[in-house]
């Protein structure tokens, strides 16, 4: 992100950048085979829990997930259907 004023990036993202910390392909995209991607938050709404609750999928019951940045993970909606529909 750029310091608007100054035109420069911050320093925690070029610490981000020069220590790797996170690897490539968290911040690509992966073709996903429907058309809409769930914020974690849309994902609980539509199951009726909690966002740590899918939070907790994710990271223990491996539901998919599709990383567009280090800080935004998407559900794509019919991985999760089928996801769902496996367990």
């Amino acid at each position: 992100m750029l310091d608007t004023a100054s035109g420069r990036t911050r320093p925690a993202q070029r610490r981000m950048k020069a220590a790797n910390i996170y690897p490539k392909e968290d911040h690509m995209a992966t073709a996903v085979s429907s058309e809409r991607l769930l914020r974690i938050d849309e994902a609980a709404r539509l199951l009726g829990v909690s966002s740590k609750t899918v939070r907790r999928w994710i990271e223990l019951d491996g539901l998919p997930v599709h990383r567009l940045g280090p800080r935004s993970p998407r559900i794509d909606e019919a991985e999760l259907r089928d996801w769902i529909e496996a367990r």
